[in-house]
């Protein structure tokens, strides 16, 4: 899912967590409902799409706590994971691997399927990592990716005003916490951003800025950006579940009606499939 403004750096995104830039917000959420809200999307998934999986060597990119990855190692043949040494979530898994966000450390033809959940849009050399997944899969394979739409980026904006008194406190409190125990120095944001943070929420991807991000998420664009980086464009659809940026009101809302809000509101992802053209 799209973690918005948190600092975890995924696929390609320089820096460690206190440098992350303008769009660096504390989580305002538990990692367990981030890892709650990962599973009901594997749900989803595999509801749609569980045929490219079974029975498949799965590589995963950018896997985080590594829930998806737990959950994929049930249905494939066998699950591996990649992400850097910058994300702030640590990987806990025996089968997810430290790489530099560009090569993967496996040989070539390794891998049936290719995965990422909300991970490429941090993807800042775009070319290279997809050189490396095209190196690493097997001929006839598929790429997979969960990717932010339009309408996460546009009803985020609109959640992040009522959001801003519990965002400012988180990044007080992040404040007084590096200053006890200091570790890389921040880079000092200026008056100019700052007041542009209390107008629209900094960007959360690569791509764009604060107030375009929106139309890089829309299906159109990926479509375009992926075809660009040379593969063949299978299925474009919404994953089917809603929700906004910072999981407001998460447990309140049930998942079925997330599904059904994300008829009427708009899918909080959306599924590429993508063959090596």
């Amino acid at each position: 899912m799209p973690e918005p403004y948190s600092c975890r750096a995924k696929g390609g995104v320089v820096g460690s967590p206190p440098n992350r830039g303008a769009g660096c917000y504390m989580l305002t959420y538990p990692i367990e409902t981030l890892d709650a809200l990962r599973s009901a999307e594997m749900d989803l998934l595999l509801q749609k799409h569980g045929q490219f999986f079974s029975g498949a060597d799965v590589l995963e990119i950018g896997s985080g706590t590594g829930a998806q990855l737990r959950e994929l190692s049930s249905v494939a043949k066998s699950a591996v994971g990649v992400d850097l040494h910058s994300s702030y979530l640590k990987a806990p898994e025996n089968n997810v691997t430290y790489y530099d966000g560009v090569n993967l450390p496996f040989a070539d033809n390794s891998f049936d399927v290719i995965y990422s959940s909300n991970t490429m849009e941090h993807v800042t050399d775009q070319p290279g990592l997809h050189l490396e997944m095209k190196r690493v899969l097997r001929p006839g394979g598929v790429a997979i990716h969960v990717v932010p739409s339009c309408a996460w980026r546009l009803w985020t904006t609109a959640i992040y005003y009522p959001m801003l008194p519990k965002l400012i406190f988180s990044v007080l409190s992040r404040t007084k916490d590096q200053q006890a125990a200091p570790t890389e120095a921040a880079p000092v944001k200026g008056i100019k951003s700052r007041m542009l943070d209390l107008i629209c929420p900094s960007r959360h991807g690569e791509t764009g800025n604060r107030f375009t991000e929106w139309w890089h998420f829309r299906a159109a664009s990926w479509s375009k950006r992926f075809e660009s980086l040379g593969w063949k464009i299978e299925k474009v659809e919404p994953l089917g579940l809603f929700y906004t940026g910072f999981l407001v009101a998460f447990f309140s809302i049930s998942m079925k009606t997330r599904e059904q809000l994300a008829r009427v509101l708009g899918s909080a992802c959306i599924i590429v499939i993508l063959r090596d053209s």
